[in-house]
Protein backbone atom coordinates (compact mmCIF):
# COMPACT_ATOMS: atom_id res chain seq x y z
CA UNK A 1 0.00 0.00 0.00
CA UNK A 2 1.33 3.57 -0.75
CA UNK A 3 2.20 5.61 1.91
CA UNK A 4 -0.70 8.53 3.29
CA UNK A 5 -0.24 11.35 1.73
CA UNK A 6 -1.10 14.48 3.82
CA UNK A 7 -3.62 17.06 1.64
CA UNK A 8 -5.35 19.95 2.43
CA UNK A 9 -8.54 21.03 0.83
CA UNK A 10 -11.37 23.64 0.43
CA UNK A 11 -15.06 23.40 -0.20
CA UNK A 12 -17.02 26.37 -1.69
CA UNK A 13 -20.61 26.21 -1.69
CA UNK A 14 -22.60 28.29 -3.81
CA UNK A 15 -25.88 29.28 -2.78
CA UNK A 16 -28.49 30.57 -4.86
CA UNK A 17 -30.09 33.34 -3.12
CA UNK A 18 -33.34 34.86 -4.99
CA UNK A 19 -34.29 37.81 -2.91
CA UNK A 20 -32.64 39.02 0.56
CA UNK A 21 -35.72 38.87 2.68
CA UNK A 22 -35.09 35.83 4.74
CA UNK A 23 -38.16 33.54 6.33
CA UNK A 24 -37.33 33.46 9.86
CA UNK A 25 -40.58 32.89 11.59
CA UNK A 26 -44.42 32.06 10.59
CA UNK A 27 -46.61 34.56 8.85
CA UNK A 28 -50.07 35.77 10.27
CA UNK A 29 -52.31 35.16 7.54
CA UNK A 30 -55.71 36.88 8.81
CA UNK A 31 -57.14 36.32 5.59
CA UNK A 32 -57.34 34.74 2.59
CA UNK A 33 -58.65 36.35 -1.05
CA UNK A 34 -58.91 33.20 -3.61
CA UNK A 35 -59.47 33.44 -7.23
CA UNK A 36 -59.81 30.22 -9.65
CA UNK A 37 -62.24 27.78 -11.13
CA UNK A 38 -63.63 24.58 -9.49
CA UNK A 39 -60.60 22.86 -7.96
CA UNK A 40 -60.86 25.73 -5.39
CA UNK A 41 -64.48 26.55 -5.69
CA UNK A 42 -66.59 26.39 -2.45
CA UNK A 43 -69.63 27.28 -3.65
CA UNK A 44 -69.88 30.13 -6.07
CA UNK A 45 -71.07 28.60 -9.23
CA UNK A 46 -73.57 26.37 -6.98
CA UNK A 47 -74.99 29.57 -5.71
CA UNK A 48 -74.97 31.48 -9.00
CA UNK A 49 -76.44 28.63 -10.92
CA UNK A 50 -77.98 24.72 -11.00
CA UNK A 51 -76.85 23.78 -6.96
CA UNK A 52 -74.29 21.03 -6.98
CA UNK A 53 -76.66 18.22 -6.40
CA UNK A 54 -76.27 14.69 -3.86
CA UNK A 55 -73.71 12.98 -3.64
CA UNK A 56 -71.19 15.57 -3.66
CA UNK A 57 -70.12 16.72 -0.24
CA UNK A 58 -71.36 12.85 1.23
CA UNK A 59 -67.90 12.52 2.59
CA UNK A 60 -67.54 15.52 5.16
CA UNK A 61 -69.89 17.96 5.25
CA UNK A 62 -72.82 14.74 4.69
CA UNK A 63 -74.62 17.69 2.49
CA UNK A 64 -74.06 19.19 -0.79
CA UNK A 65 -71.60 21.55 0.58
CA UNK A 66 -71.75 23.62 -3.22
CA UNK A 67 -67.79 22.04 -4.11
CA UNK A 68 -67.31 19.79 -6.86
CA UNK A 69 -66.05 16.96 -4.70
CA UNK A 70 -66.83 14.21 -1.89
CA UNK A 71 -65.77 16.79 0.54
CA UNK A 72 -62.90 19.55 1.27
CA UNK A 73 -60.73 21.41 -1.70
CA UNK A 74 -57.24 22.01 -1.39
CA UNK A 75 -58.07 25.78 -0.49
CA UNK A 76 -60.00 24.15 2.65
CA UNK A 77 -57.11 22.72 3.72
CA UNK A 78 -55.28 25.53 3.23
CA UNK A 79 -57.73 27.81 5.42
CA UNK A 80 -57.38 25.38 8.10
CA UNK A 81 -53.82 25.22 8.59
CA UNK A 82 -53.29 28.77 8.86
CA UNK A 83 -56.08 28.61 11.60
CA UNK A 84 -59.00 30.10 9.22
CA UNK A 85 -61.99 28.96 8.42
CA UNK A 86 -63.47 27.88 5.54
CA UNK A 87 -63.53 30.95 2.89
CA UNK A 88 -66.81 31.99 2.14
CA UNK A 89 -67.84 32.26 -1.83
CA UNK A 90 -68.59 35.79 -2.72
CA UNK A 91 -71.59 34.75 -4.97
CA UNK A 92 -73.03 33.16 -2.14
CA UNK A 93 -75.05 35.50 0.14
CA UNK A 94 -76.60 32.92 2.59
CA UNK A 95 -74.94 32.84 6.22
CA UNK A 96 -71.88 35.24 4.40
CA UNK A 97 -69.60 35.61 6.90
CA UNK A 98 -66.39 37.64 5.24
CA UNK A 99 -64.35 38.61 8.04
CA UNK A 100 -61.21 36.43 7.20
CA UNK A 101 -61.37 36.37 3.42
CA UNK A 102 -63.77 36.24 0.67
CA UNK A 103 -63.48 33.11 -2.11
CA UNK A 104 -64.14 34.46 -5.81
CA UNK A 105 -63.00 31.34 -7.64
CA UNK A 106 -65.99 29.43 -10.05
CA UNK A 107 -66.10 26.59 -11.23
CA UNK A 108 -66.00 26.34 -15.27
CA UNK A 109 -63.58 29.70 -14.84
CA UNK A 110 -60.93 30.86 -17.40
CA UNK A 111 -58.08 33.32 -17.46
CA UNK A 112 -59.47 34.51 -20.88
CA UNK A 113 -63.02 35.42 -21.40
CA UNK A 114 -65.15 32.80 -22.27
CA UNK A 115 -66.93 33.48 -26.42
CA UNK A 116 -70.01 31.04 -25.27
CA UNK A 117 -72.06 31.30 -22.44
CA UNK A 118 -72.49 28.51 -19.89
CA UNK A 119 -75.35 27.03 -20.97
CA UNK A 120 -73.53 26.10 -24.15
CA UNK A 121 -70.24 25.21 -23.37
CA UNK A 122 -70.40 24.73 -19.32
CA UNK A 123 -67.46 27.70 -18.90
CA UNK A 124 -68.35 30.01 -16.08
CA UNK A 125 -69.16 33.69 -17.08
CA UNK A 126 -66.88 34.32 -14.33
CA UNK A 127 -63.73 34.52 -15.91
CA UNK A 128 -60.61 36.05 -14.01
CA UNK A 129 -60.77 39.54 -14.94
CA UNK A 130 -64.50 39.16 -13.77
CA UNK A 131 -63.29 37.70 -10.25
CA UNK A 132 -60.85 40.76 -10.08
CA UNK A 133 -63.29 43.07 -11.23
CA UNK A 134 -65.80 41.36 -7.86
CA UNK A 135 -62.62 41.52 -5.40
CA UNK A 136 -62.16 45.46 -6.59
CA UNK A 137 -65.72 46.17 -5.54
CA UNK A 138 -65.52 44.11 -2.20
CA UNK A 139 -62.23 45.73 -1.22
CA UNK A 140 -64.02 49.24 -1.62
CA UNK A 141 -67.34 48.32 -0.77
CA UNK A 142 -66.38 45.94 2.60
CA UNK A 143 -64.56 49.31 4.15
CA UNK A 144 -66.92 51.42 3.86
CA UNK A 145 -69.37 49.58 5.19
CA UNK A 146 -66.64 47.97 7.90
CA UNK A 147 -66.12 52.16 9.06
CA UNK A 148 -69.68 52.30 10.13
CA UNK A 149 -69.01 49.60 12.68
CA UNK A 150 -72.26 47.75 14.03
CA UNK A 151 -72.64 43.82 12.45
CA UNK A 152 -69.97 44.65 10.10
CA UNK A 153 -67.58 44.94 11.88
CA UNK A 154 -68.05 40.93 12.67
CA UNK A 155 -68.45 39.89 8.89
CA UNK A 156 -65.99 42.03 6.81
CA UNK A 157 -62.45 42.11 7.17
CA UNK A 158 -60.38 45.15 8.90
CA UNK A 159 -58.81 47.42 6.17
CA UNK A 160 -55.34 46.19 7.04
CA UNK A 161 -56.15 42.43 6.06
CA UNK A 162 -55.57 43.43 2.47
CA UNK A 163 -52.31 44.06 2.60
CA UNK A 164 -51.16 40.90 4.83
CA UNK A 165 -53.95 38.24 3.27
CA UNK A 166 -52.78 35.17 1.40
CA UNK A 167 -53.79 35.56 -2.19
CA UNK A 168 -54.05 32.14 -3.94
CA UNK A 169 -55.17 31.14 -7.32
CA UNK A 170 -55.53 28.14 -8.94
CA UNK A 171 -56.96 28.46 -12.63
CA UNK A 172 -56.03 27.63 -16.57
CA UNK A 173 -56.93 23.96 -16.67
CA UNK A 174 -59.86 25.40 -18.26
CA UNK A 175 -58.32 27.75 -20.75
CA UNK A 176 -56.22 24.50 -22.05
CA UNK A 177 -58.47 20.96 -22.34
CA UNK A 178 -60.53 22.41 -25.23
CA UNK A 179 -60.16 19.80 -28.37
CA UNK A 180 -58.59 22.37 -30.71
CA UNK A 181 -55.35 22.83 -29.19
CA UNK A 182 -54.37 19.06 -29.78
CA UNK A 183 -54.56 20.32 -34.24
CA UNK A 184 -52.60 23.63 -33.06
CA UNK A 185 -48.88 23.92 -34.44
CA UNK A 186 -46.29 24.36 -31.75
CA UNK A 187 -46.24 28.15 -32.93
CA UNK A 188 -49.69 28.66 -32.41
CA UNK A 189 -49.92 27.17 -28.92
CA UNK A 190 -46.99 29.26 -27.72
CA UNK A 191 -48.95 32.39 -29.11
CA UNK A 192 -51.97 31.39 -27.07
CA UNK A 193 -50.35 30.46 -24.12
CA UNK A 194 -48.63 34.01 -24.21
CA UNK A 195 -52.03 35.67 -24.37
CA UNK A 196 -53.67 33.66 -21.88
CA UNK A 197 -50.83 33.95 -19.09
CA UNK A 198 -50.42 38.31 -20.64
CA UNK A 199 -53.72 37.81 -18.88
CA UNK A 200 -53.30 36.59 -15.72
CA UNK A 201 -50.30 38.49 -15.03
CA UNK A 202 -52.44 41.59 -15.66
CA UNK A 203 -54.91 40.53 -12.87
CA UNK A 204 -52.22 39.83 -10.70
CA UNK A 205 -50.36 43.09 -10.86
CA UNK A 206 -53.95 44.81 -10.43
CA UNK A 207 -53.94 42.56 -7.22
CA UNK A 208 -50.52 43.97 -6.33
CA UNK A 209 -51.69 47.59 -6.69
CA UNK A 210 -54.54 46.98 -3.83
CA UNK A 211 -52.01 46.17 -1.89
CA UNK A 212 -51.62 41.95 -2.01
CA UNK A 213 -48.03 41.29 -1.18
CA UNK A 214 -48.41 37.10 -0.42
CA UNK A 215 -49.20 35.26 -3.71
CA UNK A 216 -49.45 31.30 -3.51
CA UNK A 217 -49.99 30.60 -7.21
CA UNK A 218 -50.77 26.46 -8.26
CA UNK A 219 -49.85 25.46 -11.45
CA UNK A 220 -52.50 22.73 -13.20
CA UNK A 221 -52.70 19.12 -12.70
CA UNK A 222 -51.81 16.41 -15.07
CA UNK A 223 -54.73 16.90 -17.59
CA UNK A 224 -54.28 13.33 -19.40
CA UNK A 225 -55.41 11.12 -16.20
CA UNK A 226 -58.78 12.73 -15.83
CA UNK A 227 -61.52 10.62 -17.26
CA UNK A 228 -63.46 13.68 -18.52
CA UNK A 229 -60.91 13.81 -21.10
CA UNK A 230 -59.70 10.00 -21.71
CA UNK A 231 -63.26 8.54 -21.80
CA UNK A 232 -63.93 10.36 -25.49
CA UNK A 233 -61.09 10.41 -27.15
CA UNK A 234 -59.56 7.44 -28.76
CA UNK A 235 -55.75 7.63 -27.66
CA UNK A 236 -53.53 5.15 -29.45
CA UNK A 237 -51.50 2.79 -27.21
CA UNK A 238 -48.32 5.18 -27.60
CA UNK A 239 -50.06 7.77 -26.41
CA UNK A 240 -50.15 6.77 -22.97
CA UNK A 241 -47.77 6.46 -20.46
CA UNK A 242 -47.23 3.34 -17.93
CA UNK A 243 -50.11 5.11 -15.28
CA UNK A 244 -52.25 4.69 -18.57
CA UNK A 245 -52.17 9.19 -18.68
CA UNK A 246 -52.90 10.94 -22.14
CA UNK A 247 -49.37 11.92 -22.99
CA UNK A 248 -50.62 14.70 -25.38
CA UNK A 249 -52.77 16.20 -22.55
CA UNK A 250 -50.07 15.90 -20.04
CA UNK A 251 -47.60 17.63 -22.15
CA UNK A 252 -49.51 20.27 -23.00
CA UNK A 253 -50.32 20.90 -18.98
CA UNK A 254 -46.85 21.16 -18.03
CA UNK A 255 -46.05 23.59 -21.67
CA UNK A 256 -48.40 25.65 -19.83
CA UNK A 257 -47.26 25.35 -16.25
CA UNK A 258 -43.73 26.05 -17.56
CA UNK A 259 -44.70 29.29 -19.44
CA UNK A 260 -46.74 29.96 -16.24
CA UNK A 261 -43.45 29.66 -13.75
CA UNK A 262 -41.78 31.82 -16.20
CA UNK A 263 -44.23 34.49 -15.63
CA UNK A 264 -44.11 34.40 -12.01
CA UNK A 265 -40.46 34.45 -12.33
CA UNK A 266 -40.90 38.10 -14.33
CA UNK A 267 -43.73 39.00 -11.63
CA UNK A 268 -41.03 38.90 -8.89
CA UNK A 269 -39.22 41.24 -10.96
CA UNK A 270 -41.53 43.82 -11.80
CA UNK A 271 -42.97 43.48 -8.43
CA UNK A 272 -40.21 43.21 -6.10
CA UNK A 273 -42.13 44.36 -3.05
CA UNK A 274 -44.12 41.02 -3.13
CA UNK A 275 -43.80 37.47 -2.32
CA UNK A 276 -44.96 35.08 -5.04
CA UNK A 277 -44.83 30.95 -4.59
CA UNK A 278 -45.17 29.05 -7.41
CA UNK A 279 -46.66 25.85 -6.04
CA UNK A 280 -45.82 22.53 -8.72
CA UNK A 281 -49.48 20.64 -7.90
CA UNK A 282 -48.94 19.03 -11.30
CA UNK A 283 -45.74 16.85 -9.97
CA UNK A 284 -47.93 16.44 -6.58
CA UNK A 285 -50.92 15.05 -8.63
CA UNK A 286 -48.79 12.77 -10.90
CA UNK A 287 -47.28 11.04 -8.01
CA UNK A 288 -50.74 9.87 -6.31
CA UNK A 289 -51.83 8.86 -9.96
CA UNK A 290 -48.33 7.15 -10.46
CA UNK A 291 -47.89 5.19 -7.11
CA UNK A 292 -51.72 5.09 -5.91
CA UNK A 293 -50.75 2.03 -4.00
CA UNK A 294 -48.24 2.95 -2.07
CA UNK A 295 -50.29 6.07 -0.48
CA UNK A 296 -53.55 4.33 0.36
CA UNK A 297 -55.68 4.22 -2.77
CA UNK A 298 -56.69 2.34 -5.73
CA UNK A 299 -57.80 2.31 -8.97
CA UNK A 300 -56.66 5.78 -9.76
CA UNK A 301 -58.02 6.45 -13.62
CA UNK A 302 -61.73 5.37 -12.25
CA UNK A 303 -64.05 8.02 -11.45
CA UNK A 304 -65.95 7.34 -7.79
CA UNK A 305 -69.22 8.90 -8.22
CA UNK A 306 -69.95 7.91 -12.19
CA UNK A 307 -71.16 4.85 -14.50
CA UNK A 308 -70.21 3.09 -17.15
CA UNK A 309 -67.24 3.03 -19.62
CA UNK A 310 -63.59 2.03 -18.83
CA UNK A 311 -63.28 4.41 -16.48
CA UNK A 312 -66.84 4.62 -14.58
CA UNK A 313 -67.38 7.83 -16.63
CA UNK A 314 -69.96 8.97 -19.14
CA UNK A 315 -70.22 12.65 -20.14
CA UNK A 316 -74.28 12.52 -21.06
CA UNK A 317 -74.83 10.99 -17.41
CA UNK A 318 -72.37 12.26 -14.82
CA UNK A 319 -72.32 12.18 -10.71
CA UNK A 320 -75.61 13.07 -9.37
CA UNK A 321 -77.75 13.38 -12.83
CA UNK A 322 -80.99 10.96 -12.61
CA UNK A 323 -80.85 7.97 -15.02
CA UNK A 324 -83.74 5.23 -15.75
CA UNK A 325 -82.05 1.63 -15.34
CA UNK A 326 -84.39 -1.12 -16.33
CA UNK A 327 -87.59 1.21 -16.39
CA UNK A 328 -86.09 2.69 -13.15
CA UNK A 329 -84.87 6.58 -12.14
CA UNK A 330 -82.21 6.55 -9.71
CA UNK A 331 -79.45 8.74 -9.39
CA UNK A 332 -75.71 8.69 -10.19
CA UNK A 333 -73.98 8.01 -7.57
CA UNK A 334 -70.43 7.14 -5.71
CA UNK A 335 -68.40 4.46 -4.91
CA UNK A 336 -68.56 2.36 -1.74
CA UNK A 337 -65.23 3.87 -0.28
CA UNK A 338 -64.68 7.32 -1.87
CA UNK A 339 -61.66 7.69 0.70
CA UNK A 340 -59.45 5.24 -1.50
CA UNK A 341 -60.67 6.75 -4.83
CA UNK A 342 -58.11 9.66 -6.10
CA UNK A 343 -60.59 10.80 -8.97
CA UNK A 344 -64.26 11.91 -7.56
CA UNK A 345 -66.51 12.48 -10.87
CA UNK A 346 -63.67 12.48 -13.81
CA UNK A 347 -62.81 16.04 -13.42
CA UNK A 348 -62.45 16.59 -10.06
CA UNK A 349 -60.47 15.01 -6.96
CA UNK A 350 -61.72 13.86 -3.85
CA UNK A 351 -61.78 14.59 -0.25
CA UNK A 352 -59.09 11.97 0.45
CA UNK A 353 -56.74 12.92 -2.63
CA UNK A 354 -57.14 16.81 -1.71
CA UNK A 355 -55.97 16.35 1.55
CA UNK A 356 -52.98 14.37 0.35
CA UNK A 357 -51.77 17.00 -2.19
CA UNK A 358 -52.22 19.57 0.49
CA UNK A 359 -49.77 17.31 3.01
CA UNK A 360 -47.04 17.27 -0.14
CA UNK A 361 -47.74 20.86 -0.98
CA UNK A 362 -47.74 22.46 1.95
CA UNK A 363 -44.12 22.10 3.42
CA UNK A 364 -42.92 24.01 -0.07
CA UNK A 365 -41.29 20.30 -1.32
CA UNK A 366 -43.35 21.27 -4.63
CA UNK A 367 -42.66 25.18 -4.51
CA UNK A 368 -40.34 27.86 -5.80
CA UNK A 369 -38.79 29.11 -4.50
CA UNK A 370 -39.29 26.05 -1.65
CA UNK A 371 -41.46 28.47 1.29
CA UNK A 372 -43.52 26.34 3.27
CA UNK A 373 -47.33 27.68 3.10
CA UNK A 374 -47.31 29.26 6.94
CA UNK A 375 -43.97 31.61 5.59
CA UNK A 376 -45.58 32.64 2.12
CA UNK A 377 -45.32 35.99 2.74
CA UNK A 378 -41.67 36.14 2.81
CA UNK A 379 -39.30 35.65 -0.29
CA UNK A 380 -36.74 33.44 0.69
CA UNK A 381 -36.14 30.65 3.67
CA UNK A 382 -33.54 31.73 6.33
CA UNK A 383 -31.79 28.52 6.97
CA UNK A 384 -30.56 28.90 10.37
CA UNK A 385 -33.47 29.07 11.60
CA UNK A 386 -34.05 25.68 13.95
CA UNK A 387 -37.47 25.28 12.54
CA UNK A 388 -36.12 25.36 9.30
CA UNK A 389 -33.40 23.21 9.72
CA UNK A 390 -35.58 20.58 11.22
CA UNK A 391 -37.47 20.85 7.93
CA UNK A 392 -34.84 20.05 5.43
CA UNK A 393 -35.53 16.84 4.07
CA UNK A 394 -35.32 14.68 1.18
CA UNK A 395 -36.51 15.62 -2.07
CA UNK A 396 -34.79 15.67 -5.41
CA UNK A 397 -31.80 12.90 -4.36
CA UNK A 398 -31.15 12.49 -8.39
CA UNK A 399 -29.58 16.22 -8.14
CA UNK A 400 -26.14 14.97 -5.97
CA UNK A 401 -24.79 13.56 -8.93
CA UNK A 402 -21.31 14.91 -9.55
CA UNK A 403 -18.64 13.46 -11.51
CA UNK A 404 -16.22 11.80 -9.83
CA UNK A 405 -12.86 12.30 -8.24
CA UNK A 406 -10.04 10.07 -7.15
CA UNK A 407 -8.14 11.29 -3.92
CA UNK A 408 -4.69 9.27 -3.35
CA UNK A 409 -6.20 9.11 0.65
CA UNK A 410 -9.40 9.56 2.71
CA UNK A 411 -10.79 12.70 3.54
CA UNK A 412 -14.00 13.38 5.66
CA UNK A 413 -15.87 16.66 5.79
CA UNK A 414 -17.22 16.82 9.20
CA UNK A 415 -19.58 18.84 11.42
CA UNK A 416 -17.86 20.30 14.45
CA UNK A 417 -20.93 22.35 15.96
CA UNK A 418 -24.21 22.02 15.42
CA UNK A 419 -24.64 26.38 14.49
CA UNK A 420 -25.31 26.43 10.66
CA UNK A 421 -24.38 28.60 7.71
CA UNK A 422 -26.18 31.77 7.84
CA UNK A 423 -26.60 35.15 6.38
CA UNK A 424 -25.15 36.47 9.78
CA UNK A 425 -22.18 34.23 10.52
CA UNK A 426 -21.72 33.75 6.20
CA UNK A 427 -17.80 32.07 6.78
CA UNK A 428 -18.99 29.10 10.09
CA UNK A 429 -17.06 26.59 9.57
CA UNK A 430 -20.29 24.29 10.17
CA UNK A 431 -23.35 23.17 8.13
CA UNK A 432 -25.82 21.34 10.76
CA UNK A 433 -28.07 19.07 8.48
CA UNK A 434 -30.69 16.61 9.64
CA UNK A 435 -29.15 12.73 8.97
CA UNK A 436 -31.02 11.27 5.64
CA UNK A 437 -30.79 7.33 5.69
CA UNK A 438 -31.67 7.19 1.93
CA UNK A 439 -29.03 9.01 0.92
CA UNK A 440 -25.58 7.15 0.42
CA UNK A 441 -22.31 9.64 1.20
CA UNK A 442 -20.74 10.78 -2.25
CA UNK A 443 -18.35 8.27 -2.64
CA UNK A 444 -14.61 9.19 -4.79
CA UNK A 445 -12.88 5.91 -6.52
CA UNK A 446 -9.03 6.35 -5.61
CA UNK A 447 -6.83 4.86 -8.83
CA UNK A 448 -5.73 1.78 -8.67
CA UNK A 449 -2.30 2.40 -8.04
CA UNK A 450 -3.67 3.73 -4.49
CA UNK A 451 -5.52 1.11 -3.02
CA UNK A 452 -7.83 0.81 -1.13
CA UNK A 453 -10.44 2.80 -2.54
CA UNK A 454 -11.22 5.56 -0.44
CA UNK A 455 -14.28 7.67 0.34
CA UNK A 456 -15.21 11.52 0.43
CA UNK A 457 -17.76 11.91 3.16
CA UNK A 458 -20.26 15.01 2.74
CA UNK A 459 -22.91 13.11 4.24
CA UNK A 460 -26.65 14.10 3.30
CA UNK A 461 -25.52 17.47 2.81
CA UNK A 462 -26.19 18.18 -1.27
CA UNK A 463 -29.83 16.66 -0.97
CA UNK A 464 -30.61 19.06 2.14
CA UNK A 465 -29.47 21.77 0.04
CA UNK A 466 -31.27 20.73 -2.72
CA UNK A 467 -34.32 20.66 -1.23
CA UNK A 468 -34.74 23.96 -0.47
CA UNK A 469 -34.00 25.25 -4.20
CA UNK A 470 -30.12 25.99 -3.48
CA UNK A 471 -27.29 25.17 -6.02
CA UNK A 472 -24.56 23.23 -4.38
CA UNK A 473 -20.92 23.71 -5.92
CA UNK A 474 -17.90 21.42 -4.43
CA UNK A 475 -14.44 22.90 -5.50
CA UNK A 476 -12.00 20.42 -3.87
CA UNK A 477 -8.60 21.46 -4.29
CA UNK A 478 -6.10 17.86 -3.35
CA UNK A 479 -2.62 19.70 -2.81
CA UNK A 480 0.04 16.72 -1.81
CA UNK A 481 3.53 17.82 -0.13
CA UNK A 482 5.06 14.45 -1.79
CA UNK A 483 3.87 14.28 -5.07
CA UNK A 484 2.74 17.67 -6.76
CA UNK A 485 1.75 15.44 -10.02
CA UNK A 486 -1.38 14.39 -7.82
CA UNK A 487 -2.33 18.20 -6.57
CA UNK A 488 -5.18 19.32 -8.76
CA UNK A 489 -8.64 21.30 -8.26
CA UNK A 490 -12.56 19.69 -9.50
CA UNK A 491 -15.53 21.60 -9.68
CA UNK A 492 -18.66 19.77 -9.12
CA UNK A 493 -22.08 21.44 -9.88
CA UNK A 494 -25.04 19.54 -8.17
CA UNK A 495 -27.79 22.06 -9.30
CA UNK A 496 -28.04 24.43 -11.46
CA UNK A 497 -29.06 27.72 -10.20
CA UNK A 498 -32.06 29.82 -11.10
CA UNK A 499 -32.12 32.57 -14.43
CA UNK A 500 -33.03 35.09 -11.72
CA UNK A 501 -30.82 34.16 -8.75
CA UNK A 502 -27.71 35.76 -7.33
CA UNK A 503 -24.94 33.78 -6.04
CA UNK A 504 -23.30 34.26 -3.42
CA UNK A 505 -20.11 32.22 -2.47
CA UNK A 506 -18.99 30.98 0.85
CA UNK A 507 -15.44 28.88 1.87
CA UNK A 508 -15.49 26.27 4.40
CA UNK A 509 -11.80 25.75 5.18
Amino acid sequence: MGAIIPLSFSILLLLAVSNPTLASKDCDFPAIFNLGASNSDTGGLSASFTPVPWPYGISYFHMQGGRYSDGRLIIDFIANSLGLPFIHPYLDSIRANFSHGANFATAGSTIRRPNTTIFQSGLSPFSLDVQLGQFNQFKKRSQWAYNREGVFTELLPKGDFFSRALYTFDIGQNDITADYYLNMTAAQVSATLTAILDKFAAVLKDVYEQGGRSFWIHNTGPLGCLAFVLDPRNFTKDQLDQVGCAIPLNELAQNFNKRLNQTVVQLRKDLPLAAFTYVDVYSAKYNLFKQPEKYGFEHPLMVCCGTGGKYNFNGNARCGDFIVVNGIETIVGACKDPSARINWDGVHYTDAANEWVFKQIADGAFSNPPIPLRMACHKEINHSTPAIRRHLRLVQPRACEPSPISPPSPISLTHPSPSPLSAENPRSPSLSIPPSPSLSPLRRAAPAEHQPRRTLHIPHLCTSLVSFGISLTLTVSLASTSSPSLSRSRTHTLREIPEESEAQTVTLK
